[in-house]
This record gives structure tokens, C-alpha cells and sequence, in this order.
């Protein structure tokens, strides 16, 4: 009750303190309150503004962390869900090619039935043979790798492609080698392509060609030797065939063993004299032997050799000698007991007869003699020797002059 009191007592006093001021509040005290109101408005503008000027920073720092983390469970998520997809298609990977390679379907038949297309000299069945590991198992399982390497070992075969096809099929296509010209080493006769690789006969097949002879490569030269040869020789025949004429269809046989000087001869009635074209103008030789072989096949009926290389000069190897030791009688047109001579190394193409013996010290001149049509023929005895390497017995050489 006391307490009661006390506080209705202070609470006149209040209200008669009102009375007095009906403001509420003392002038001084008025003055204090407002400036205490400005400053507090003051502060909290300030705050207001500050806080304004956060909001836009605390809203990037906060949806820069929200980012940092939503990423991150992004990332998480993003690799569990790639590998449960790769262990997945893994997964069928595994099963498909178990499938492929367990299923009847898919299995290779024998080996009569595997196609083999492009061959005219390889049998079929040597090259099916080579499937012959293969028949019954999944087509899926061949090696057409290691299978198009066995067929491309054989010779004849140059290149091979090996395909499967849908569901268990299998498919060889071959390309043959195309040979030139046969090859004689010795007693052996083989045929040769393009590439310097030599051939086998194939059988009958080989009825089927028509090449001359080519002397100078053997089996055992380099790879790129007997290339080179066959070149030469591909260049000598485009060379007399310039023109049209089809002449390197005539040659018999074509010696490439020296670079320098071709050696030839062609196809004809009775013995044929082999032909020395040098390295160049092959096709004008050809056209001047051409026209001077009858004149010099009726003079000399045993003519061995005509060499061209002297431009306008034509040295003859009438092939006298032979038949004068097979009868011990001199040949008519020999002349007998006379020291051997030897010819002078080969000059320049454009030097004459005369220039071609003047390094000779022993070389005879015999007056010149005309012969029919009106060539004139130096004559000049030789010993046995090897010219440019063709073997030459004792004969009677003839220089032919403006040929």
C-alpha cells in the first residue's frame, strides 16, 4: 500500500509539471532535444546511405559464395552422371562384342566360299589357303592385316586389299604384277616388271607373252641395279617406237648390261647381226641400219656386229675370221699373214675414221676400196679381244664411212 502511494504521489507531480509547460518539455531542454534529433537523423542517413552502399557488395559476396557452392555440387554431379554413362556404355560395348564374336551368325565359312577377284596368275586356292585358320571363327576375329601382307608375298602379286562383309563374308582383290620382258641368267629364263622384281614362268601363262630377251641382270644384283636396267631398257624401246613404227615389237634380244652402249638384235630371217646404239639417237641408228643391212648382209653373209657409235662412221665385224679358221683357208676379201691390229678406243661421236685408229701405233691403212653403191670400206685386222663386252674372234673389221 505504501508503495502505491508513493507512486500516485509522484504521478501529480507530473501532471502538475505538464501544467505548467504545455509543451511537455523546458525551452532549454527543447533546443537539446532537437539538436540531439539532427544528429540522430544525421547518423542514421549516414547509416542508411552506408548500408545502401553495401548491399549491392554483400549481395555479390553472397551470391558469389551461393555460386562456389552450387558449382561444386555441379561438378560432382556432372562426373557421377558421366561415369555411371561411360560405365554404361562400357558396359554394352563388352556385350556387343561378346555377342559379335560368340554368335553362329558371324562365323566364317570355308574357305572355298571367301572371293578372290583380280588374279590371272595366282590361283585362287593358294591365296584361300591362307584363310585356312580362320574358317569357323567369327569374321570379326580375322587378321586382314596380317593376311593382305601373305598374299602380297607372292611374287606375282603386287597388292592385295582384304574386306569383310556383312554378316560373314570375306573378299580378296589383287593386282598382279605386269612384266616387260623376259630375263636370261645362264640357262634360266625369267620374266621382270617395271619394278625390277623378277617373275617365275607361270606354266602355260607364259605362252600368253611376247617380250625380247634382256641379258645383264641376274638375281643376285640389288633391287635398284635391276631397276635401273629395266629403265633403260623401257627408254630404249619408247625411243624406236617415237615414231609409231612399232619397231621395239622386232627386238629379239637387248643387252643393258653396260649404260654406255645398248646392244640389240631383232627378230629376221636368218642370223641377225647384234647392234651396237650407244646411249643415245637410238632411233636414227636404227633407221640407218635399217637402210644399209641388205647391202651389208649380201656383201658380208656372216656379218657379226654393227656398231653405230661413231656418228657417221660404222664399224662392221664381217665375222671372216671365223670362217676362214673353220676352213684353214683365208676368206675371200681377208687379207692373210698381216700383223694384228687393234682398234683404237671408242672416239667422240663426230671425230672420222681416220681420228678413230690415230692412237693405234700399229694400225695399217689399206688403200680404200668402193663397193657396191659407193661406200668406202677401210680394212683393218684385230686380235682376239673384248669390245665394249662383245666377245670378238679374230674377225676382219670394216670401217664404213658416210653411213
Amino acid at each position: 500500500m505504501a508503495v502505491r502511494k508513493m507512486q500516485s504521489q509522484r504521478a501529480d507531480r507530473t501532471a502538475l509539471l505538464e501544467l505548467e509547460q504545455p509543451g511537455g518539455f523546458a525551452p532549454e531542454d527543447d533546443t537539446a532535444h532537437q539538436e540531439d534529433s539532427a544528429a540522430s537523423s544525421s547518423a542514421r542517413d549516414h547509416a542508411t546511405n552506408r548500408a545502401q552502399d553495401a548491399s549491392p557488395i554483400r549481395r555479390r559476396r553472397r551470391n558469389a559464395r551461393r555460386f562456389t557452392l552450387d558449382s561444386r555440387w555441379s561438378r560432382i554431379a556432372a562426373g557421377v552422371i558421366c561415369a555411371i554413362v561411360a560405365g554404361a556404355l562400357a558396359f554394352a560395348f563388352v556385350q556387343v562384342r561378346a555377342w559379335l564374336m560368340r554368335s553362329p551368325r558371324f562365323r566364317v565359312g570355308p574357305v572355298s566360299s571367301i572371293a578372290v577377284s583380280g588374279n590371272r596368275t595366282v590361283p585362287a586356292h593358294s591365296i584361300q589357303k591362307l584363310f585356312s585358320a580362320d574358317a569357323g571363327e567369327s569374321v570379326f576375329r580375322v587378321p586382314l592385316a596380317e593376311r593382305r601382307a601373305q598374299i602380297e608375298s607372292f611374287p606375282w602379286v603386287q597388292q592385295a586389299a582384304v574386306m569383310r562383309l556383312w554378316p560373314n563374308q570375306l573378299r580378296v582383290h589383287v593386282t598382279e604384277r605386269t612384266p616387260v620382258a623376259f630375263v636370261r641368267e645362264g640357262d634360266m629364263i625369267q620374266l621382270i616388271d617395271a619394278h625390277g622384281v623378277l617373275l617365275g614362268l607361270p606354266g602355260a601363262a607364259a605362252q600368253h607373252y611376247s617380250f625380247p630377251v634382256l641379258i645383264g641382270i641376274a638375281d643376285s644384283d640389288p633391287l635398284s641395279m635391276r631397276v635401273a636396267r629395266v629403265g633403260l631398257y623401257q627408254q630404249f624401246a619408247a625411243a624406236l617406237d617415237a615414231k609409231g613404227g612399232h619397231i621395239a615389237s622386232r627386238l629379239d634380244q637387248v643387252d643393258v648390261s653396260d649404260p654406255e652402249d645398248i646392244r640389240a638384235t631383232f627378230m629376221g630371217a636368218g642370223r641377225q647381226p647384234v647392234v651396237h646404239f650407244g646411249s643415245a639417237h637410238f632411233l636414227a641408228r636404227y633407221q640407218a641400219y635399217q637402210d644399209h643391212l641388205a647391202d651389208w648382209l649380201r656383201q658380208y653373209p656372216q656379218l657379226r656386229s654393227v656398231d653405230l657409235r661413231y656418228g657417221r662412221d660404222v664399224v662392221l665385224d664381217t665375222g671372216a675370221a671365223d670362217a676362214a679358221s673353220a676352213t684353214g683357208k683365208p676368206a675371200a676379201g681377208t687379207v692373210s699373214a698381216k700383223p694384228a691390229t687393234t682398234l683404237a678406243a671408242a672416239p667422240p661421236r663426230h671425230a672420222t675414221s681416220h681420228r678413230a685408229h690415230a692412237g693405234s701405233a700399229h694400225t695399217s691403212h689399206k688403200p680404200s676400196h668402193t663397193h657396191a653403191g659407193g661406200v668406202k670400206r677401210k680394212r683393218v685386222h684385230a686380235p682376239a679381244h673384248k669390245e665394249r663386252g662383245h666377245r670378238v674372234l679374230h674377225p676382219l673389221m670394216h670401217v664404213v664411212s658416210g653411213v
